[in-house]
């Protein structure tokens, strides 16, 4: 299965108009991901500072970057990609942002209270740093995947004509 998915990526990479179009797609998301970025580190810092348990911090901040990016990605991102209505786009997407949330505060719950590493700098480092990355990459694959489908591949569609 692995191969199967591997080979399927390097083929449309080897197909220039698909690599315009996917390299496209990753620079626009990792632009609209930095603006996500600015917005979470700004309010995740501003909440802290003002004394707001920090996983709570975490959860506004992320959740504020996370509706911030929908927008942006719906509108700009991946605007050439299908949508069948943007309340049930929106729901799936805000579900799989909760994923990339839990990954995030996950780590930045195991560093501040498992490890002990508790100041503002380890918790910008855990929970910003390194629960960002790992939750952008889950973000990225799963919103191509269930949310900004290719026209006439969105997932819940095909199982259902398979089913049918």
């Amino acid at each position: 299965m692995t191969a199967g998915l591997l080979d399927r990526a390097t083929a449309e990479l080897r197909d220039p108009d698909r690599r315009r179009v996917i390299v496209g797609e990753v620079v626009r998301f990792a632009v609209v991901g930095a603006s996500g970025f600015v917005l979470d580190f700004a309010v995740f810092n501003l909440l802290i500072h003002e004394h707001v348990e920090t996983i709570a911090a975490k959860a506004l901040s992320t959740t504020l970057a996370a509706v911030l990016t929908y927008i942006l990605n719906r509108r700009w991102s991946f605007a050439h990609r299908e949508t069948r209505g943007h309340g049930r786009d929106l729901a799936v997407f805000l579900v799989l942002s909760a994923i990339g949330l839990a990954i995030a505060t996950a780590c930045l719950a195991i560093s501040h209270y498992g490890l002990g590493y508790d100041s503002r700098l380890a918790d910008n480092i855990s929970g910003v740093g390194i629960g960002t990355v790992l939750g952008t990459l889950w973000r990225f694959y799963s919103f191509k995947r269930w949310v900004f489908t290719k026209p006439g591949t969105r997932s819940d569609e095909v199982l259902a004509a398979a089913v049918l």
